[in-house]
């Protein structure tokens, strides 16, 4: 789920659903399907029609907190949707926030978290969140941590900050020189 890859993240669907179907009480199950979804239906993967994928993974994400109300992933799956679907800011936040209130070691959610907040202009609170995510995912999801400086890239590019752009792309590259979003934010910095 955490490799930025549209077939990892169209993999990681096929199996949460084998999942689900095998265990259907499984709330981190129906958690991570919602994220999957979500991110399949976003910018930069675009690989789902958002009117399709969205809905689907906004019930994957109600029912995972039908199931577990105190699963952080569950929130943040929410969050996911109400952000980049719905458009709902304040509901994004909130959820956002709820999350990591119930784990404030969640970089998946700080990173999330970081995006709604370049959206809105708070680019000083986003670094701080990126910063956090970065610290929490060398320890806990090394996977993460080339999304994690793309977006460092992205909220430099935000900011007109394009030489730092450029020196978070070169370095984010030595992660994976393939990650085609690195790519991008390169050559719209040069």
């Amino acid at each position: 789920l955490n490799r930025p890859h549209p077939e990892s993240l169209a993999q990681s669907v096929a199996w949460l659903e084998s999942a689900i179907v095998k265990d259907p009480s499984l709330p981190l199950a129906y958690a991570s399907l919602s994220h999957a979804l979500a991110l399949l239906a976003m910018v930069p993967f675009d690989v789902l029609p958002p009117h399709a994928s969205m809905p689907k993974a906004r019930m994957a994400a109600m029912r995972a907190l039908e199931l577990d109300p105190h699963l952080p992933e569950a929130h943040a799956a929410l969050a996911v949707v109400r952000h980049h679907y719905e458009w709902d800011w304040k509901g994004a936040e909130d959820a956002y926030q709820r999350a990591l209130a119930l784990n404030g070691e969640y970089p998946g959610a700080r990173l999330r978290y970081a995006w709604l907040l370049l959206s809105l202009s708070r680019k000083a609170e986003a670094f701080c969140e990126i910063d956090h995510a970065q610290r929490t995912a060398q320890e806990t999801d090394p996977h993460l941590l080339v999304v994690i400086r793309a977006t460092r890239a992205a909220a430099f590019y935000f900011a007109r900050e394009y030489d730092n752009c450029i020196r978070e792309c070169f370095e984010a590259m030595e992660l994976d020189p393939d990650y085609f979003l690195l790519h991008y934010l390169l050559a719209r910095a040069h």
